[in-house]
């Protein structure tokens, strides 16, 4: 089982495969299971949101764009037009400049989210999303468990759930387009995509006997794709100096995922703030104890946050969430670039 925090590094990745050969020499059974760090991330995968996927993991026909090329044709002048659902590139995407450059060059930028973003202030139209308790739908697990999510609520004011948008934008178009609901939506992935023919939101009172969706769950069938090749990506590595000493990393803190989650009372009230965590050894040798307030500092940028001293954390490294507003990660990170080499002081 691999996290996404250690697969989206190209070295990880590579290492990866290593081992997966190593222990397939040895005679052993291997699986790779990637433990991704978005809700319905397999889930959309499946439904080919991928630039290199189709329905149930199918090869595309035509190759996609991800978002580095996307940002790069908004840069080049080529993109006239960009639609985006969910996502705050401005926030998230590991290198600040490049992502507000880009954003800011594309011809007609549509932000669709449950919150103003930083993405949404570049935006020339913003169309409010329904959040997760006001909206109904299904959603595909780690396991490949198929679930049904049930509205608790109406969204606020002019809010909408994700279907009804993008069917009345489609509308404009074809009066036709679209499923009118969430199981009107499931019947047409049961018939466009074979791992999900067999799920059902039928009500079976022999719970998952058939792999029927009784308003609970349904495991979904396997995929008979054959093996993709993985995008080779080249990443300079920052090497350590003097003056910067400490390899800076990142990823989801434990209590939270992406930025959507700060918007909890409930979560923020665990951690609200960011946080630099280093090894017990470390900061002895810096002369700094937990709850320190230090500056935090690379050749591009800088910050002051609180010092956590963690114990299992690897020494000569630094880890910062990429979730907090106070102080974003991706404003030390450089496009092209591995991890950046960072100092630590007291501030």
């Amino acid at each position: 089982m691999a996290g996404t925090d250690f697969l989206r590094y190209p070295e990880g990745i590579a290492k990866l495969g290593l081992l997966k050969d190593l222990l397939k020499s040895l005679g052993k059974k291997v699986s790779v299971l990637p433990l991704l760090d978005r809700a319905n991330q397999r889930g959309a995968w499946e439904m080919g949101v991928h630039p290199s996927l189709g329905p149930a993991y199918s090869k595309a026909g035509k190759l996609g764009l991800d978002t580095d090329g996307m940002l790069e044709a908004a840069v080049s002048g080529a993109l006239d037009f960009l639609f985006i659902a969910g996502s705050d590139v401005a926030s998230m995407y590991p290198d600040e400049g490049s992502a507000r450059a880009a954003l800011g060059r594309v011809k007609f930028l549509v932000v669709q989210d449950t919150f103003m973003t930083e993405t949404a202030s570049f935006a020339h139209v913003v169309l409010p999303g329904a959040a997760f308790g006001e909206k109904e739908g299904t959603f595909t697990n780690q396991e490949g468990r198929a679930q049904v999510i049930r509205r608790l609520m109406n969204p606020p004011g002019k809010a909408k759930p994700d279907l009804d948008i993008i069917r009345a934008i489609g509308e404009r178009f074809d009066p036709s387009f679209g499923p009118k609901n969430f199981v009107l939506a499931l019947d047409e992935i049961r018939n466009g995509n074979s791992m999900y023919s067999k799920v059902s939101l039928a009500f079976n009172n022999k719970r998952n006997s058939d792999n029927r969706l009784d308003i609970k769950e349904a495991l979904v069938q396997a995929s008979n794709a054959a093996s993709l090749s993985s995008k080779e990506f080249a990443a300079k590595a920052a090497s350590v100096s003097g003056e910067y000493p400490f390899r800076l990393i990142t990823g989801n803190h434990l209590f939270h995922s992406g930025k959507g989650t700060m918007r909890s009372e409930t979560l923020s009230g665990l951690l609200k703030a960011a946080v630099v965590e280093i090894s017990e050894e470390d900061a002895v040798s810096l002369g700094l104890k937990n709850g320190d307030r230090v500056r935090l500092k690379s050749k591009d940028y800088e910050a002051v946050v609180t010092l956590r001293t963690a114990r299992g954390s690897k020494n000569g490294h630094v880890f910062l969430a990429e979730n907090f507003e106070d102080c974003q990660v991706n404003r030390f990170l450089r496009r092209g670039e591995g991890p950046p080499m960072v100092s630590i002081t007291k501030a």
